[in-house]
Formats: C-alpha cells, sequence, structure tokens
C-alpha cells in the first residue's frame, strides 16, 4: 500500500472518531438547551463523566458485550415509542405473546397456546407459567390486559396491530381472552408487541420479561443492560447489551463502521454500503413493506381495465427494483407477501413485454399522471425508471407529487388483512378456519386482484439486521421483531478480526 493511501485512511479515521466523540459519547457544542438543563441536575460524578473525553477505542468484546446505536428516544415505555429503533431494541428487554416466523407462521413466545372460537373472532391464549419480570413478579394475564390497553390509548409505533383487538379480558391467572373487530387468522399477524407489568410506568426504566435488564443509564445518553438470570429461554452468551443514544440516522451507521457497535438494523439505503463489507453478517428478512401501483380507477386512464394491463405488460420490475432498491426483495404481482405459508404459487400472469405493451391500443388520451413521494428516496429512483418503461410503451407519463392522479406509486406495511382489504375479499378471509381454507382464499383474492387490477404490486422490499466484527451466531429477525434470536450470538475466538 502507498504512503499516500496510508496517510489518506489515517486522515478518514481522524475525522471519523471526531464526529463519533460528539455522537456516540453524547458530547458536542451543538447540545439542545432541554438536554442542557437536564443535565445540570445530575450528580457531580455523572457530570463529569458527560463532559469527559470519549474512548473511542474498542474494549474487549468481553467487556462491552453487544453495542448498539439508537435515535435519542423520548421515552422507553412501549406505547410511547414512536421510533422502529427504539421498538428494535425494546424487544431485548420485553417479549411479545408470539414471534412469526419467515414464513409468518406463529411461533410460542410468552403464549405457550393458542385456540381461536368457531366463528373466529375470539382467541384464547395461555400463557406460560414459568415467566417473571425483572424485578421477580410473575406475568399473569393482568399484565397482557394492561398493556393491550395502553397501546390502544395512545398513538404509538404498535397502533396499527391492537387496532385488530376489540378488547382483552383476563378469565384467570394465565389465560386471556382477545375479541378482534373483524374476525379471521389475519388476526395473527397483529400479535407480536411486548409485554409489560401492569401498572408500570418508569418513562426511562424498561422492565420486561426479556433476555436482558436495565442495569443504568448514564447521563441519558448509553443505556446499559445486563442479561437476566431469571430469563424463561435460552440463555444469551453476551452479558451485557450497551446502547448508545445518538442524534441522527447517519450517525449510527458511522458507529458500526468505526466499530464503535456490532449490532444495527440497517437502514434502507444501506444496501450499497453492506452487501459486500467485510468482517459484517447481512441477516437478511422478507419484510412486510411492498412497493407496488395504486391505479385511479374512479376516471380518466386508469378506468379502463386494458389501459391498466398496459402498464403490467410495460414495467419490468426486476430493473426497477435493481435501481431503486440495489436488487433486494422479493418480485411478485400481488400483495400477499412473498414465502408467507398462505400465499399461491402461481406464474407471473402480466410480466415484463415491452411490444405486447406497445402493441395495446390505449383507451382515450395515451397521457400519464404518476404520483410517488419525492421525499422517498426508493419511489423517486423508481418513478423515473416507471416513467422511461411507460414511456417505451408508447404512454406520455407526468411525474406529479400532489393533487390529482392516474396511477400512484405507494410503498407501505402490508399484513394479509390489508391486502385482502385491497382484493375486497376479507369475507372470504374472516370465515376460513383452517390453513386450507386459508390458502382457498388467498388463491381466490390473488385471481380476482390480477383480474381486476386495483393495484400492481412490484416488490416486497428485503431488509436486513447486521452483526458484525467477530460476532457470530444466526439471528432470525422479522419485521416486528429485528433481534429476534439475540441469544445466539456469541464472540468468536479472538475477539475482533
Amino acid at each position: 500500500m502507498s504512503i499516500q493511501s496510508v496517510m489518506t485512511r489515517v486522515i478518514l479515521t481522524i475525522l471519523l472518531c471526531s464526529i463519533l466523540l460528539c455522537s456516540c459519547s453524547g458530547g458536542g457544542e451543538e447540545e439542545s438547551s432541554e438536554q442542557s438543563q437536564a443535565d445540570s441536575s445530575l450528580s457531580a460524578e455523572e457530570a463529569q463523566s458527560a463532559n469527559a473525553p470519549a474512548d473511542t477505542s474498542l474494549p474487549a468484546a468481553e467487556e462491552t458485550g453487544l453495542r448498539l446505536a439508537i435515535l435519542q428516544p423520548a421515552s422507553l415505555l412501549p406505547w410511547q415509542v414512536t421510533q422502529e429503533d427504539t421498538a428494535d431494541m425494546l424487544m431485548l428487554v420485553y417479549s411479545p405473546l408470539v414471534n412469526l416466523a419467515d414464513n409468518g407462521t406463529l411461533t410460542p413466545c410468552l403464549a405457550q397456546s393458542w385456540l381461536w372460537s368457531s366463528d373466529l373472532s375470539e382467541l384464547t391464549v395461555t400463557l406460560r407459567q414459568d415467566v417473571t419480570f425483572h424485578d421477580g413478579q410473575a406475568l399473569t394475564a393482568s399484565d397482557v390486559v394492561y398493556t393491550i390497553q395502553q397501546l390502544k390509548a395512545t398513538e404509538n409505533i404498535y397502533s396499527q396491530q391492537v387496532s385488530a383487538i376489540s378488547s382483552a379480558q383476563v378469565l384467570d391467572t394465565y389465560t386471556v381472552l382477545l375479541r378482534f373487530t373483524q374476525p379471521g387468522r389475519q388476526n395473527e399477524e397483529c400479535l407480536v408487541f411486548p409485554i409489560a407489568a401492569a401498572g408500570y410506568e418508569e418513562a426511562l426504566v424498561p422492565m420486561g420479561t426479556g433476555p436482558y435488564a436495565y442495569q443504568s443509564l448514564e447521563t441519558r445518553r448509553e443505556l446499559h443492560l445486563t442479561r437476566y438470570d431469571g430469563y424463561f429461554g435460552q440463555a444469551p452468551a453476551f452479558n451485557e447489551v450497551t446502547v448508545y443514544f445518538v442524534s441522527n440516522g447517519e450517525t449510527i451507521s458511522q458507529c458500526l463502521e468505526a466499530t464503535r457497535t456490532n449490532l444495527m438494523r440497517m437502514e434502507e439505503s444501506s444496501w450499497g454500503t453492506y452487501v459486500n463489507a467485510r468482517n459484517v453478517t447481512l441477516h437478511r428478512f422478507n419484510s412486510y413493506e411492498a412497493l407496488y401501483l395504486e391505479f385511479h380507477t374512479a376516471g380518466g386512464f386508469s378506468s379502463v381495465l386494458s389501459n391498466r394491463q398496459k402498464v403490467a405488460y410495460a414495467l419490468d420490475a426486476v430493473r426497477i427494483m435493481r435501481d431503486a432498491y440495489w436488487g433486494e426483495g422479493q418480485i411478485t404481482e400481488t400483495l400477499f407477501r412473498p414465502g408467507s405459508w398462505y400465499q399461491p404459487e402461481a406464474s407471473k400472469q402480466y410480466g415484463y413485454d415491452v411490444k405486447k405493451a406497445s402493441d395495446m391500443a390505449v383507451s382515450g388520451q395515451a397521457q400519464v399522471r404518476l404520483l410517488y413521494d419525492a421525499q422517498d428516496s426508493i419511489q423517486s429512483a423508481a418513478a423515473e425508471t416507471i416513467q422511461r418503461q411507460l414511456e417505451e410503451a408508447g404512454l406520455s407519463v407526468t411525474l406529479t407529487t400532489s393533487g390529482e392522479y392516474d396511477i400512484a406509486l405507494r410503498r407501505q406495511t402490508i399484513t394479509l388483512a390489508q391486502a385482502a382489504q385491497y382484493a375486497g375479499g376479507m369475507a372470504q378471509l374472516s370465515s376460513a378456519a383452517s390453513d386450507q381454507e386459508v390458502m382457498d382464499a388467498v388463491q381466490q383474492m390473488a385471481t380476482q386482484m390480477l383480474e381486476e387490477l386495483p393495484v400492481y404490486t412490484l416488490f416486497f422490499l428485503n431488509k436486513a439486521v447486521i452483526t458484525g466484527y467477530g460476532l457470530q451466531g444466526e439471528l432470525s429477525p422479522g419485521e416486528w421483531n429485528a433481534f429476534c434470536g439475540i441469544e445466539t450470538l456469541y464472540q468468536e475466538e479472538g475477539g475482533l478480526s
């Protein structure tokens, strides 16, 4: 390596460490007045620690354990959390009723079993009897009911999930009855949320039943968790977890790149950075987030089925996914999530065929208004590719970020219930009791979705959790529990590589 290259790398390292002195340790001149007032009430020892220079050297893994960074949270109570990275971290402290496997099937966690009523409007959940909170208190049905009530009472990151639950009732010490606003097994996907102890209200001291328990919060910038010896599941290999509170998402990535942290849920914009990176492992999972087209069928260009079909044939979803999302996704034409146990196996009905699309006559004017969110980098990149492909098929496309549209480019989380609503098949799904009946209902809805084309799906996004710099083990991340399987992580012999 040349001297010039060495000097360049040294300069870059110094610059990065300078950033981390402020970000990962909480120092810096851009502290808010609110935070300064909070620090004025700290003890002399805490104040001295807050003002001390950050130690940017990486301690031995045996001393620091797992390390991650999240955006500064306002609260660590589940029903007051609105940030995805805070919700991810809290699943180290809390446990959900169930976990969802990558194919969407339920796996036990706090719930050891569950039974649907004959009309699928109620679910009886039986809890494990060997679970205690970190204060030694036994988990009971009252804790589950309290948590659901709190989650439903405020707007938070779990609001969409618990909205399907109309009520929760204690049947006995370890049995809960859940009633749903709409009957059906699609409600199984809404049961992954953290369970807290009844009456618990400490905003900055999380207390659950998970593998790690609260130990300390240093100057409100560095949360320390310690292994909970009373955990009902597999004991984690690491004794400690350190969580740094930082000011922006860019700093989260910088902390990982500087080996200040070794665990991170990957930002959607980071595939290009980490997909071929050394010393890190990407634990991919199929997300519930889809990129799709919604047609305005009430009038204009998209009111004609053949026009919508022309659009479907004109689009190369593989190219769109590569341009917009580094090719990291699952191609599908319907809103039923690929890889799910209920998704029907079917060949593409349309597929990319620009000649066929070009040959199809347009009913009415060939001018199309494509609505997209310019603040969304994925939508922005996809919209440009879609515009080119539709114009190759003979359409005139105007991109717009507001107002009336013929086609809207959407990106959002799509559960089985939401897909069924788009397909107009909720009534049939709500009465499907067995696995086969659910699959038959989904097959029928998928066929109808492709025949009528109210929407046309491009792909579901892949997501990933990153472990790095000596960590071994296989996580089982999912949309609502990114660090599921944290107990399997361990330090490879020899430490950091």
